[in-house]
Protein backbone atom coordinates (compact mmCIF):
# COMPACT_ATOMS: atom_id res chain seq x y z
CA UNK A 1 0.00 0.00 0.00
CA UNK A 2 1.53 3.89 -0.99
CA UNK A 3 0.36 6.73 0.62
CA UNK A 4 1.67 9.77 -1.44
CA UNK A 5 2.62 12.71 -0.31
CA UNK A 6 0.57 14.89 1.93
CA UNK A 7 -1.72 14.89 4.90
CA UNK A 8 -4.96 12.62 5.48
CA UNK A 9 -6.85 12.87 8.22
CA UNK A 10 -8.01 8.99 9.40
CA UNK A 11 -11.28 8.62 11.69
CA UNK A 12 -10.79 4.34 11.55
CA UNK A 13 -8.29 1.98 11.32
CA UNK A 14 -6.02 0.85 8.72
CA UNK A 15 -5.38 -2.75 8.94
CA UNK A 16 -2.35 -4.34 7.04
CA UNK A 17 -1.28 -7.99 7.13
CA UNK A 18 2.03 -9.49 7.63
CA UNK A 19 2.08 -9.90 3.38
CA UNK A 20 1.66 -6.28 2.86
CA UNK A 21 4.11 -3.21 3.26
CA UNK A 22 2.63 0.73 4.30
CA UNK A 23 5.31 2.86 2.50
CA UNK A 24 4.86 6.65 2.12
CA UNK A 25 6.96 9.74 0.68
CA UNK A 26 8.73 10.86 4.02
CA UNK A 27 7.84 10.82 7.56
CA UNK A 28 7.51 14.33 7.05
CA UNK A 29 5.89 14.08 3.32
CA UNK A 30 2.84 11.63 3.95
CA UNK A 31 1.34 12.05 7.35
CA UNK A 32 -1.67 10.36 8.71
CA UNK A 33 -3.56 12.29 11.51
CA UNK A 34 -4.83 9.99 13.11
CA UNK A 35 -8.71 11.28 15.17
CA UNK A 36 -9.55 8.31 17.15
CA UNK A 37 -9.42 8.53 20.71
CA UNK A 38 -9.98 4.61 21.46
CA UNK A 39 -8.59 2.76 19.19
CA UNK A 40 -5.19 2.47 17.17
CA UNK A 41 -4.75 4.12 13.71
CA UNK A 42 -2.88 1.68 12.33
CA UNK A 43 -3.07 -2.54 13.41
CA UNK A 44 -0.67 -4.80 11.82
CA UNK A 45 -2.11 -8.69 12.48
CA UNK A 46 -3.56 -11.07 10.58
CA UNK A 47 -4.21 -14.94 11.02
CA UNK A 48 -3.42 -15.63 7.35
CA UNK A 49 -1.40 -19.38 7.33
CA UNK A 50 -1.08 -19.46 10.94
CA UNK A 51 1.96 -18.98 13.52
CA UNK A 52 4.37 -20.34 10.28
CA UNK A 53 3.95 -17.42 8.04
CA UNK A 54 7.28 -15.65 8.81
CA UNK A 55 7.09 -12.59 6.04
CA UNK A 56 8.33 -9.92 6.77
CA UNK A 57 6.17 -7.09 6.23
CA UNK A 58 6.94 -2.93 6.61
CA UNK A 59 5.71 0.26 7.76
CA UNK A 60 7.65 2.64 6.13
CA UNK A 61 8.64 6.41 5.49
CA UNK A 62 5.43 7.18 6.84
CA UNK A 63 4.67 9.98 10.04
CA UNK A 64 1.50 9.08 12.50
CA UNK A 65 0.19 11.60 14.37
CA UNK A 66 -2.15 11.56 16.99
CA UNK A 67 -5.39 13.24 18.93
CA UNK A 68 -3.07 13.77 21.82
CA UNK A 69 -2.22 11.41 25.01
CA UNK A 70 -4.92 12.00 27.69
CA UNK A 71 -7.51 8.77 25.80
CA UNK A 72 -7.03 5.66 24.86
CA UNK A 73 -5.11 6.24 21.55
CA UNK A 74 -2.96 4.03 19.97
CA UNK A 75 -0.42 4.70 17.25
CA UNK A 76 0.63 1.05 15.66
CA UNK A 77 -0.69 -2.02 17.25
CA UNK A 78 1.51 -4.75 16.28
CA UNK A 79 -0.40 -8.69 16.86
CA UNK A 80 -3.50 -9.84 18.52
CA UNK A 81 -5.39 -8.09 20.83
CA UNK A 82 -6.30 -9.90 23.83
CA UNK A 83 -9.77 -8.62 24.12
CA UNK A 84 -10.34 -8.85 20.30
CA UNK A 85 -11.72 -5.17 20.55
CA UNK A 86 -9.94 -4.69 16.87
CA UNK A 87 -8.20 -7.84 15.77
CA UNK A 88 -8.24 -11.32 16.07
CA UNK A 89 -7.32 -12.57 19.40
CA UNK A 90 -4.98 -15.05 17.75
CA UNK A 91 -4.05 -12.99 14.92
CA UNK A 92 0.06 -12.85 14.51
CA UNK A 93 1.73 -9.79 13.28
CA UNK A 94 5.51 -11.61 13.44
CA UNK A 95 8.54 -9.62 11.45
CA UNK A 96 6.32 -6.60 10.65
CA UNK A 97 9.25 -4.14 10.98
CA UNK A 98 8.54 -0.07 11.55
CA UNK A 99 11.42 1.80 8.99
CA UNK A 100 11.93 5.73 9.32
CA UNK A 101 8.12 5.81 11.06
CA UNK A 102 7.50 8.88 13.45
CA UNK A 103 5.01 8.68 15.68
CA UNK A 104 3.78 11.34 18.45
CA UNK A 105 0.79 12.42 20.20
CA UNK A 106 -1.02 9.13 21.03
CA UNK A 107 -1.37 7.74 24.25
CA UNK A 108 0.79 4.82 23.62
CA UNK A 109 2.80 5.17 20.27
CA UNK A 110 3.70 1.25 19.65
CA UNK A 111 1.64 -1.27 21.48
CA UNK A 112 2.19 -4.70 21.00
CA UNK A 113 -0.36 -7.70 21.42
CA UNK A 114 -0.61 -11.10 21.39
CA UNK A 115 1.69 -13.31 18.45
CA UNK A 116 4.06 -10.12 18.10
CA UNK A 117 7.72 -10.92 17.70
CA UNK A 118 10.79 -10.84 15.76
CA UNK A 119 9.71 -6.79 15.13
CA UNK A 120 12.11 -4.31 14.55
CA UNK A 121 12.33 -0.69 14.50
CA UNK A 122 14.72 1.35 12.25
CA UNK A 123 15.73 4.80 12.37
CA UNK A 124 12.48 6.35 13.58
CA UNK A 125 11.30 8.61 15.93
CA UNK A 126 8.72 7.45 19.04
CA UNK A 127 8.11 10.71 20.85
CA UNK A 128 5.42 13.52 22.39
CA UNK A 129 3.72 10.36 23.43
CA UNK A 130 2.09 9.33 26.39
CA UNK A 131 4.12 6.17 26.72
CA UNK A 132 6.30 5.21 23.54
CA UNK A 133 6.73 1.75 23.54
CA UNK A 134 4.01 -0.16 25.71
CA UNK A 135 3.09 -3.71 26.73
CA UNK A 136 -0.10 -4.67 28.29
CA UNK A 137 0.47 -7.36 31.01
CA UNK A 138 -2.30 -9.36 29.10
CA UNK A 139 -0.37 -10.22 25.89
CA UNK A 140 0.31 -14.46 25.26
CA UNK A 141 3.52 -15.79 22.77
CA UNK A 142 5.19 -12.12 21.89
CA UNK A 143 8.39 -10.63 22.86
CA UNK A 144 11.02 -12.39 21.25
CA UNK A 145 13.77 -10.35 19.69
CA UNK A 146 12.01 -6.57 20.00
CA UNK A 147 14.72 -4.74 17.89
CA UNK A 148 15.20 -1.27 18.68
CA UNK A 149 18.37 0.38 16.03
CA UNK A 150 19.52 3.75 15.12
CA UNK A 151 16.28 5.29 16.49
CA UNK A 152 14.61 7.94 19.29
CA UNK A 153 12.58 7.12 22.02
CA UNK A 154 12.51 10.78 23.65
CA UNK A 155 9.94 13.18 25.21
CA UNK A 156 7.23 10.75 26.17
CA UNK A 157 5.40 11.64 29.29
CA UNK A 158 5.33 8.66 31.20
CA UNK A 159 7.62 6.15 29.73
CA UNK A 160 10.19 5.45 26.87
CA UNK A 161 9.03 1.71 27.19
CA UNK A 162 6.56 -0.15 29.31
CA UNK A 163 6.80 -3.27 29.59
CA UNK A 164 4.70 -5.49 31.73
CA UNK A 165 5.17 -9.05 29.40
CA UNK A 166 8.91 -9.13 30.12
CA UNK A 167 9.92 -8.59 26.54
CA UNK A 168 13.70 -9.62 25.29
CA UNK A 169 15.07 -6.04 24.12
CA UNK A 170 18.08 -5.67 21.47
CA UNK A 171 18.74 -1.92 21.52
CA UNK A 172 21.27 -0.33 19.67
CA UNK A 173 22.71 2.69 18.80
CA UNK A 174 19.26 4.34 19.86
CA UNK A 175 18.24 7.01 22.55
CA UNK A 176 15.84 6.87 25.79
CA UNK A 177 16.01 10.89 26.34
CA UNK A 178 13.83 13.02 28.32
CA UNK A 179 11.40 10.30 29.17
CA UNK A 180 9.25 10.37 32.59
CA UNK A 181 11.59 7.56 33.04
CA UNK A 182 13.18 4.96 30.38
Amino acid sequence: LSIPFGIYRISGIIRINRNQNLVGMGPKASILKCQSTNFPCIVAADSSNGPNNYSVSRIENVGVEGPGLNNGSIGIYLGGDPTGAFSAKDAFADSVNLVNVRICGFNHGVQWGNNAYGNKILRSAIFGNGTGLYVSPYVKNSGETIGITDSGIFNNRRYGIEDHGNFEWMIQDSSLDYNGTA
